[in-house]
Parts: C-alpha cells; sequence; structure tokens
C-alpha cells in the first residue's frame, strides 16, 4: 500500500504531513504527494514552529472527530432546499453504509446552511455542495437538548468526500483505512 503525504508552503519551507499521523515521512517511491497547500505567515519559520503547526493541525481534526455524535459512512439519497427560521438551508439526506460512532438508522439527515434555488446559490459553501450518489464520511453532533430543531448542522471541515475509486480525497487513502483510523481516534488509541 501505498503511503500519502500532504506537502504545506510554510514561509518558503516544505513540511511533509503523513495521512493519519503527526510525523513527517520519509519519500521513497511507494510514496504518493496529493495536496500542496500554501499556508500564511509571517517571518521566516523554524522547525519547532513547522512541528508546532502540523501537531496543531493533528489535534484540531482529533478533536473534531472525538467530538462528533455520529460519524456515518454513507451515500446521499436527496438534496434538497428549504426555508427555515434561520433562513435558508439544504437538507441532506443519506442512506448509512456504515455507522463508524453512535446510533444510526438506515438513512439520517443533516443540513448545510445556504442552498441552490435554480440557477442561483444562496450563501453555499462549495464543501458543503451535495448531489444524489455522493459518497462521503460525514461527523455529525446532534442540536442541542432542548432546540427547536433536532437535526444536525454539518460544516465544511467535517465532510470527507470519496472519490469514484473509494479514496478519500482530502487524505488520498482508501476509505476502508480511514474508518480504521477513525475507530481508533475515537477508541482512544491515536
Amino acid at each position: 500500500m501505498r503511503s500519502v503525504i500532504e506537502i504545506f508552503l510554510v514561509c518558503g519551507a516544505m513540511v511533509l504531513m503523513a495521512s493519519g499521523c503527526a510525523q513527517p515521512p520519509t519519500l521513497t517511491p511507494d510514496v504518493a504527494v496529493v495536496r500542496i497547500a500554501p499556508t500564511q505567515c509571517g517571518a521566516e519559520e523554524s522547525p519547532k514552529r513547522i512541528n508546532e503547526f502540523i501537531e496543531s493541525e493533528v489535534r484540531k481534526e482529533t478533536r473534531r472527530i472525538r467530538g462528533s455524535d455520529l460519524i456515518v459512512l454513507g451515500t446521499v439519497s436527496r438534496v434538497a432546499p428549504e426555508l427555515h427560521d434561520e433562513g435558508i438551508r439544504t437538507v441532506v439526506t443519506m442512506s448509512v453504509e456504515q455507522c463508524v460512532k453512535g446510533s444510526c438508522a438506515d438513512s439520517t439527515r443533516f443540513f448545510v446552511p445556504g442552498a441552490h434555488f435554480g440557477d442561483r446559490t444562496h450563501k453555499l459553501h462549495p464543501a458543503l455542495t451535495f448531489r444524489p450518489g455522493d459518497r462521503a464520511v460525514v461527523l455529525l453532533r446532534r442540536a442541542d437538548a432542548g432546540a427547536e430543531d433536532d437535526m444536525p448542522q454539518l460544516h465544511p471541515e467535517q465532510r470527507y468526500t470519496l472519490d469514484h475509486d473509494g479514496l478519500v480525497v482530502r487524505k488520498g487513502i482508501p476509505v476502508e483505512q480511514f474508518i480504521v483510523e477513525l475507530g481508533r481516534i475515537v477508541g482512544g488509541t491515536t
């Protein structure tokens, strides 16, 4: 299996980040580079600062995963714009293939702020555009107790899109491997 790394350009210094771990990998022929992402900063960064950046990103993602009430692998079956007290939103219905965390039914519903109406888009983040047939892993948090609407809201960093080959686009790894990584994080072994 190929290792996958992400390359971040931090003030001219190149940072390598392996999928699912905080330690920079060694570049070998079996390593696939999947993303180059520039970041903003002021002065030249030290290796210590670069390591702090990597560790910080891993901690943020770990908190999002552990803080989720539901983690679902599924396929979008329906996308519908809806008027709501707080504005326009898109309600997404997803058929559940696997429930990684929490208790899931055969399908789950969540919403994203904004919506497509005809040829117009209203405050919809590009990372939150769903179409029927899209496969993804989503991290969901239930609404606060006593909330008028108990449907969870999805934020951009809580969606992991799958490509047609079953790779998690943001990670560059097979969904099966990502599910194992999620299980380790949820179980506290990572």
